[in-house]
Parts: structure tokens; C-alpha cells; sequence
């Protein structure tokens, strides 16, 4: 999750007005694309475009080839890339397609465009997708369309400022976001729900700022009890980031948990770390912040000495799924290692359990925004040209 200012796409063709036949001078882009990656290192990908397609040079914005119904595969190479079986050795092109939403990737169906950037013998494959349309493909594989619409509301407009915080640190590089969980899981058009198209419509354009500044709207799936300070984490310092106490996710089925993991895996995703711990005969928690969170661990080794681990590193290290939040105790039994904790995630910003229970509750959209990112405000991006 990463800044962003938003910038005005146009057709890449548009200024030219060398359009050929459908790809009419004058045919905007949204106001504001996000570039996605959805695929990395690709050496080989399906695809296809159901319609009109036209394939560009990045660099020059040249048409090099115009069809209809594609179906076909991209293949990467050293020197080249073929898309389905001709060849083309520019280092970056553009699949634009007449009708949004008509290209599939590997059976998944994306709105906008796709960018293909060649790499040495692999692809990375980008698209660019009108932001509302990229807040709607990910919003069902963030959130449940089935909660209350006040916490749809609400969640609509934290991913919205997270994508434009995105765009902003990433202008200068190959693309913005990826697809996955390092960024915002996006499924496409074909992850899009009803009532969260109906609630990104209702908040188009509607973004976070801080002091009139569009912030990294962190968010997670349960706190256990109170919201972690973005400082703590990472080089964040900001009210809306500072951290709260929450009351509302006790009924998160990610409340509290137990996980435990042998001495000896545990040593071995350490020293693939490089952290040396072999033959840990103790852990104790050496630093624990204001909200019950593990700062700092030290492992007792086995030579007496002690290694010390940042928790969210030691978090990481052993698995995310191991190791649900840094909120834990922990203790070691005989050949095993074992946690009891809270929460699920880093705890920055909005928890989306509590965010559930206060929308159950009666509390808007605006109230669980306001109670999860203190002194942060609603704006729109179209009425103040937060750019």
C-alpha cells in the first residue's frame, strides 16, 4: 500500500487524430486510471478481445497491427514478444481494445486497456483500468458484499484513497499497484457485486485526506482492541494513522487465536532470513507498544547468547497465517513453539470487523471513518481537484 496524486489520462492516440476506423479522435479514458499488474515474470499468457483491438506502440503510440475477436496467447522472449504468433520487438505495447471489459487474461475478464512490458525473456502484464472501475473489481475480494452498506460505503472510499495514494508513489515506475495482496486483491470485471457497484457509485470520487492530503488509507481484518500507530510500523507519522482503541470487533471470528509451530521450523525460516537462531531455548518479549503489540522479541540461543527480531519481522518470517497479528503471547513447549493472540493483519488503519459491528450498530459511514482515521476528512476528488 503505497502515495498518490492522480493524474489525467488521455488516449494516447487522441492528440494525433490518425485514428482509424472505430478509434474516434476525441474518445476520452477515465479521469483517472490506475495501472495494475496483473501478471509478473509472465513468460506465456492467454488472451483475448471479444471485438474491435488494436495494437500499439507504447513508445510512439503507432499503430502496429487492428483486428477483430482475438484469441490468442502473448509469449515473451529475449528480443520480442508474439501476440497470438506475430512478432513484435518494441519493449512495451498497448492490446486497447473499442469496447471496455471485451480483453480476458488467462480466463479473467478486465475493463480498459493492457500494457505489455517486456522484460528478458518474460512479461509484465499491466492494466489500466478507470480507478472507479479498479475500486469495484477489488472490493469483493476485500470485503464481503453482503455486510451492512454503511461499511460498504465506508470501505469504497479507503480503497479509493489507498489506489490514489498508490498512483502518486508510483508515477515514475512500471506500474502502480499489483493485483494481489502486496496491493489490493483485484479480480476484475468479473469480481464486481451489485451492492458494492451500487455503493462505489454512491461515493465516486470520494476520498480520505489529512491536513487536505491524500494519506495511505491503511486498513486490516481485526485490530483485537485497539488500531496500531503507523509509526510504530513504518516511517507514517499522521493523526489518522495514530491509532485508537476499538470495542467493536470482539465479535470478529479473527478475535483472538492460537497457532503453534515446531522449534525447528521455526529456525529454519529464520536462518532462510538470515537470522542465525539455531537451538532456541527461550523467547521472551523484550517490547511491547501501547497497544499490546510485540516491538521487539529476543530469542535465547542455545550458545546462551540472545538474538533480537523486530515482531513484525518475526510476524512476517514465520507466515502470516501462522502468526495472525503481532497482539500475542508466546511460549516455548518442549520441541514446539506456541502463540495465544488478537487480531488478524498489521492494525493500521480502518478494521473492517469493526467497521462491520458499528454499521450493524447504526453508525454511517462517515461516523466509522471518522472513528477509525481520527481528524481525517471526506473529500471529493471532482469538487476540490485533489490532484
Amino acid at each position: 500500500m503505497v502515495p498518490s496524486v492522480i493524474r489525467t489520462t488521455i488516449c494516447a492516440f487522441l492528440g494525433a487524430c490518425l485514428c482509424a476506423s472505430w478509434f474516434a479522435c476525441g474518445s476520452a479514458a477515465e479521469p483517472v486510471t490506475v495501472r495494475v499488474a496483473i501478471l509478473r515474470d509472465a513468460v506465456m499468457a492467454r488472451v483475448s478481445v471479444q471485438g474491435y483491438y488494436r495494437i500499439e506502440d507504447a513508445a510512439t503510440h503507432q499503430a502496429l497491427a487492428e483486428g477483430k475477436d482475438l484469441k490468442g496467447a502473448i509469449t515473451a522472449f529475449k528480443y520480442a514478444v508474439n501476440i497470438n504468433g506475430r512478432r513484435y520487438p518494441q519493449s512495451r505495447l498497448y492490446l486497447r481494445p473499442q469496447d471496455s471489459g471485451s480483453i480476458e487474461v488467462n480466463g479473467r475478464r478486465y475493463p480498459g486497456d493492457l500494457e505489455i512490458i517486456r522484460g528478458r525473456g518474460s512479461a509484465v502484464l499491466v492494466n489500466h483500468v478507470g480507478l472507479e472501475d479498479y475500486v469495484k473489481g477489488i472490493a469483493v475480494r476485500e470485503i464481503s458484499h453482503y455486510w451492512p452498506f454503511e461499511a460498504l460505503l465506508a470501505h469504497t472510499i479507503v480503497f479509493r484513497t489507498y489506489a490514489l495514494y498508490a498512483v502518486q508513489q508510483n508515477a515514475k515506475r512500471d506500474y502502480d499497484v499489483t493485483g494481489d495482496v502486496y496491493s489490493q486483491v483485484y479480480g476484475g470485471a468479473a469480481a464486481e457485486r451489485y451492492r458494492i457497484s451500487d455503493a462505489c457509485d454512491q461515493t465516486s470520487g470520494d476520498v480520505l485526506t489529512c491536513g487536505g492530503r491524500i494519506f495511505p488509507a491503511y486498513y486490516h481484518s481485526t485490530c483485537g482492541g485497539h488500531t496500531q500507530n503507523a509509526s510504530i510500523l513504518w516511517n507514517i507519522d499522521i493523526p489518522a494513522l495514530s491509532g485508537v482503541d476499538c470495542v467493536y470487533c470482539k465479535g470478529s471470528p479473527h478475535f483472538s487465536w492460537n497457532a503453534a509451530i515446531p522449534v525447528a521450523e521455526a529456525v529454519g525460516k529464520l536462518s532462510a532470513a538470515g537470522i542465525m537462531a539455531d537451538g532456541i531455548t527461550a523467547i521472551e518479549t523484550s517490547d511491547i507498544d501501547q497497544s499490546g503489540r510485540v516491538v521487539k522479541l529476543a530469542l535465547r540461543t542455545a550458545r546462551g547468547g540472545f538474538v533480537e527480531i523486530a515482531g513484525k519481522d518475526f510476524r512476517q518470517i514465520l507466515g502470516n497465517d501462522i502468526v495472525k497479528s503481532t497482539n500475542f503471547d508466546v511460549v516455548l513447549r518442549g520441541r514446539m513453539i506456541e502463540f495465544s493472540g488478537r487480531g488478524w493483519g498489521h492494525g493500521v488503519g480502518l478494521c473492517q470487523w469493526g467497521a462491520y459491528f458499528m454499521a450493524k450498530a447504526g453508525y454511517s459511514f462517515s461516523d466509522i471513518l471518522a472513528y477509525y482515521y481520527p481528524g481525517s476528512e471526506v473529500r471529493n476528488i471532482n469538487t476540490y481537484g485533489i490532484r
